[in-house]
Order: structure tokens, then sequence, then C-alpha cells
């Protein structure tokens, strides 16, 4: 008799790569996880890591956020800049002060003008949304 027991995500091989931050920002678990592994093998991201961002105000604990952020960094296929992936459920609430501290706080070397926000949905569904920096003009 076999038991079905299914599978983990502590058993997934991209799992070490987000194992600490996924124990730090628990509500930020799965969709870090889920976002890690379409970017790497959905999307064919290189050079991905994750940087912890560090909330330095005091917030509601309950809050999105409230003591910082698991940001996933790394280069789109046929392009040079590194870009900042913010992983989060759609439930999760956020405000431009949030957004404006991660700007604030991404490195150097990252290209600041933009954050790619990915939210998953109750399916695992990820969807990736672009928050500019400051007002940007409209394509057509």
């Amino acid at each position: 008799m076999s038991s079905n027991t299914g599978l983990r995500a502590e058993q997934h091989p991209a799992f070490p790569d987000v194992e600490m931050m996924v124990q730090k920002y628990k509500t930020q678990g799965g969709p870090l996880l889920q976002t890690f592994c379409d970017l790497n093998y959905a999307a064919s991201w290189r050079d991905l890591q994750v940087l912890d961002i560090v909330h330095d105000q005091d917030a509601d604990l309950n809050q999105f956020g409230a003591n910082g952020w698991a940001i996933i960094l790394g280069r789109a296929p046929h392009h040079e800049a590194i870009q900042a992936v913010l992983p989060m459920s759609v439930e999760q609430s956020f405000d431009s002060a949030t957004f404006s501290e991660i700007f604030k706080k991404l490195p150097e070397d990252v290209d600041a003008s933009h954050i790619l926000l990915a939210m998953m949905s109750n399916d695992s569904t990820v969807v990736y949304y672009k928050l500019s920096k400051g007002l940007v003009k409209p394509v057509n």
C-alpha cells in the first residue's frame, strides 16, 4: 500500500535559492517560490538572486511588508539590465509609500526606472505588472 503525500515546496530544486526569505517573510513565501520558478524555468531569466529589503519604519505587523520584502533580481532574456521583481499575493495590499521605500533601497546596479509586481492568484498563476517610478507617458 502506497501513501500519496504529494510534493512539498521544500522538495523543489529551486527551494534552497529562496529558503531564507521564505522563512523570514512567510506571507510572501508562496508567491516568492512560484515567481522564482516562473522566471527561472518558464521565462529563462538569468542571474537570479533574492534580495532582502528591510522596512525601517514602524508599521502594522499584520500589513504586507511590515518587516520588509523579498525582492528577486535578475536579467530578462535579451536584456542586460538587472530588474527588480516584487512577488506578492493578489490579496496583499500596499500603498505608494511602500513602493517609494523599495525604489530607494534598490542596489545601484539595478534598473530603478520600474519594479515588476509579480502577483500570484489562488490558482498559483503569476501575472506581472510594471510599476514605473514617477509618471510615464503612455505608449500610444
